[in-house]
């Protein structure tokens, strides 16, 4: 069945009009659902697509009231919109989510875009161009659940965690990392890092970024109470999907404890070396096979 005003929408039998064929073609190709309606809101068109998602044959579609494959709730929602459509004379309209009921009685979330031509000669009628995103609350679900894990992870991680833009800027930080610097959230955002690590100008990003793949380094920062912190600083890029670096990962991680442990172990050993080179007595250190491996001069010369 075929309304006069939207034959050129559907190929010709004879294939005496080759524009309306190819045309036709398009349309009952597109992946998305396409239907025209009249002004009374009947519908005059229907691609094979829109057939396939509403589980309807074109000539059951021909002739029904749109509104009523529309879900209750969204009637009137739909009405306002094809008013709207309708007032503000020809052209592309915003899209709108509804829902739209199937053959067999399920719902299809819809996103579509109304495209007035009530005043075309050639269509006369409201071209509905629709796509099925049924999936997307469940997908937008998805990525806002995944959104959340993020930032618990983020802002509750046990070491100092920050997001660089690509020219060094801190865009944000967690409080492990505000701890670790004794700075206040508000006064590191925009900061560069480089600025709060001065004895590290490795950290300055410029135009060709990083210098290398991923930078590990470590610096020495004086705290508010007179003490020293030693901080292990990485930062990784973050790739885009055309592989350029628009962000930068910061991982910081207190290793004073580490690095006192280390400085201990140093001055014990040279204590041990002193003792040994100031001794009268003699004392010798072996290797497990048996071999010197030092003696104390007193040995030295004893010996």
């Amino acid at each position: 069945m075929t309304n006069p005003t939207t034959s050129h929408l559907i190929p010709s039998p004879d294939g005496s009009a080759p524009h309306g064929v190819f045309l036709g073609a398009v349309l009952e190709h597109c992946s998305d659902l396409v239907i025209v309606i009249d002004r009374q809101v009947h519908l005059v068109y229907a691609n094979a697509t829109a057939e396939d998602a509403l589980g309807r044959s074109r000539d059951s579609l021909i002739g029904t009231n749109v509104l009523d494959l529309v879900h209750p709730e969204d009637v009137g929602f739909a009405v306002e919109s094809l008013g709207g459509t309708t007032a503000t004379g020809p052209g592309r309209k915003v899209p709108i989510d509804i829902r739209v009921r199937h053959a067999d009685g399920s719902w299809l979330r819809l996103e579509l875009v109304a495209t007035n031509l009530l005043d075309d000669p050639a269509v006369r009628g409201i071209v509905l161009g629709a796509r099925d995103v049924s999936d997307r609350p469940e997908i937008e679900e998805r990525r806002r659940t995944f959104e959340q894990r993020f930032e618990a992870a983020f802002d509750h991680a046990p070491v100092g965690r920050a997001l660089l833009d690509e020219n060094g800027r801190l865009l944000r930080v967690n409080s492990r990392f505000c701890e670790l610097v004794e700075r206040n959230h508000a006064d590191l955002i925009n900061l560069r890092l480089a600025e709060l690590f001065p004895d590290r100008p490795e950290l300055a990003i410029g135009d060709e970024g990083l210098a290398i793949p991923e930078l590990h380094v470590e610096s020495r920062l004086g705290r508010g109470d007179g003490s020293v912190a030693w901080l292990r600083i990485t930062v990784a890029p973050i790739a885009s999907d055309d592989g350029s670096i628009d962000e930068y990962n910061v991982f910081v991680d207190d290793v004073t404890e580490l690095r006192v442990a280390e400085g201990d172990l140093r001055r014990a050993d040279e204590e041990f070396r002193a003792l040994i080179a100031q001794s009268s007595d003699i004392i010798t250190v072996l290797e497990p096979d048996g071999s010197w491996r030092s003696s104390s001069a007193a040995g030295t010369r004893l010996l």
